[in-house]
């Protein structure tokens, strides 16, 4: 038997922030109330079984009764999955994350978070739908009848996987509606411990650390607008990607109790550099966002999908105990 090789990256997602955890274990320590996101996105359904990835995270904040910087940080954990390719390569992660609000200054919500992510990865392929060199001959062509009786490859792979990451965030004011601007910057790394992610017996292929990179800036243009430029930057096995843009949030109601409260309109574009166009928009209150997004294909990939791109749908709910957002970092995609 001849075997080959494949190379290819981390599944993602276009609101990158909306998966917290799957973008930084540091994040764990953002949000000051019970958080639950979740994305669901499918790309490329002009081929015959689309790309499908979907998570789930859960952060429960963790606090002390300090009258200020009581937030001490959080613990989440995520459920994702991603379906790739005519052989149904699945990968299927689990993992628990915990992180830790160090306050800078005593007078601002000035933060440095450390987070920590332990989980596991499953990975298998389904052999059924793919055709090999074995079963082809110089007379018939490929022929179904004949068994490969590739007896080398494993149909499923468990391994652990470790990361982590930093994360710092700027606030003046806790009431996160009246801060007139913000800050945040992080950093992750994921498969930090590279585990072998081999699907052939006796093989060796150690799963690529991916590296990332984060950032952005949020300013009060007025008592009901907001504008929110950020950056992704994510490197592994050689291959980088950055996605650069912004958002545009505009306050539909003032409200402060109910099932709109502080409702706010966001429309956000984003340029994934050689790769795709982003247009998003999403209805956030203090309660609850639900997001969409589009990814248009920008590169020369928009021949082979017919110019059909990636849908993203979102949720997001937290449970507030008070009427103030308690939000450090500004990030809401």
């Amino acid at each position: 038997m001849t075997l080959w090789r494949s190379f290819s990256q981390d599944a993602q997602f276009s609101q990158f922030y909306v998966s917290s955890l799957y973008l930084n274990p540091a994040l764990a320590g953002q949000e000051g109330q019970l958080y639950f996101s979740s994305n669901y996105r499918m790309q490329w359904r002009s081929i015959v079984n689309p790309y499908v990835s979907n998570q789930v995270t859960g952060i429960i904040p963790l606090k002390s009764k300090a009258e200020f910087h009581n937030h001490k940080g959080g613990i989440g954990a995520t459920l994702y999955s991603d379906r790739a390719g005519d052989g149904n390569l699945k990968t299927n992660g689990f993992s628990i994350s915990a992180a830790y609000n160090l306050p800078l200054a005593k007078s601002t919500y000035n933060y440095l978070a450390f987070g920590l992510q332990l989980g596991f990865i499953q990975k298998s392929l389904d052999y059924n739908n793919l055709q090999w060199g074995s079963q082809y001959s110089s007379f018939v062509g490929y022929d179904a009848n004949v068994n490969p009786n590739e007896t080398t490859l494993l149909t499923t792979r468990l391994y652990p996987d470790i990361s982590g990451g930093l994360m710092w965030y700027y606030n003046k004011d806790k009431d996160y509606e009246e801060s007139k601007w913000s800050a945040y910057l992080g950093a992750s790394g994921y498969h930090l411990n590279q585990p072998n992610e081999s699907l052939a017996k006796g093989t060796v292929y150690k799963l690529p650390m991916l590296l990332r990179g984060h950032g952005g800036l949020e300013f009060k243009l007025g008592d009901r607008i907001t504008l929110s430029p950020n950056v992704l930057y994510a490197y592994q096995k050689s291959q980088s990607q950055i996605n650069a843009g912004m958002y545009l949030g505009f306050k539909m109601f003032n409200q402060a109790e109910g099932l709109v409260a502080n409702g706010r309109f966001l429309l956000g574009g984003w340029y994934r550099v050689q790769d795709a166009y982003i247009a998003s928009v999403a209805f956030s209150t203090n309660s609850y966002q639900i997001g969409l997004s589009y990814d248009m294909n920008a590169s020369d990939l928009r021949y082979k999908t017919k110019g059909r791109g990636a849908y993203e749908l979102s949720l997001v709910v937290r449970k507030i105990k008070n009427k103030q957002m308690e939000r450090f970092s500004t990030p809401r995609f």
